[in-house]
């Protein structure tokens, strides 16, 4: 199972150890901000038939004002299509949105050590993948492993 957060104006995750799930961590509807910061995400993710996003965190709704993703690390996370089909895919191991426009999001001092995209098709992999924002930074991040793309669209700083 996993967790879902419905219509709360901000969210937090502060200093959480998160561990072994296999189903997404959270699922996050119609919220206005998310915080997660210094957080330790180990073997999480999410299989699901393709055209996807978001192995750990899944954001839907049209909009929201800011994401803060700052001082986690990620080891062994994933998103996972069941079979490889080359017209589906799947990207977003850290956090995942369908098209959301976001205010500002910031991406600071985090680490991701041997997360994947697997079975991928057609998608570009990356931690974060599918939204749209005018307002972003993203730095210090660091990468080792297959993955090493920081977000799935090209507009934005990729290196770790």
């Amino acid at each position: 199972g996993n967790i879902s957060i419905v219509s709360v104006g901000t969210v937090r995750l502060e200093n959480c150890k998160i561990q072994k799930f296999t189903d997404r961590f959270a699922n996050l509807s119609g919220i206005n901000k998310l915080y997660v910061q210094n957080c330790e995400i180990t073997a999480c993710g999410y299989t699901c038939g393709g055209d996807e996003r978001g192995g750990v965190l899944y954001c839907s709704g049209e909009s929201m004002q800011e994401i803060c993703l700052q001082g986690n690390l990620l080891r062994n996370c994933y998103i996972k299509a069941d079979r490889r089909r080359y017209n589906y895919g799947v990207s977003g191991v850290f956090i995942g949105f369908p098209g959301s426009e976001i205010e500002s999001m910031h991406v600071e001092n985090n680490e991701f050590i041997g997360c994947s995209c697997i079975n991928n098709g057609n998608y570009t992999t990356a931690y974060i993948g599918g939204f749209c924002t005018n307002n972003c930074v993203a730095k210090n991040n660091r990468c080792s492993g297959e993955l090493c793309r920081v977000f799935e669209d090209d507009c934005y700083e990729n290196n770790c």
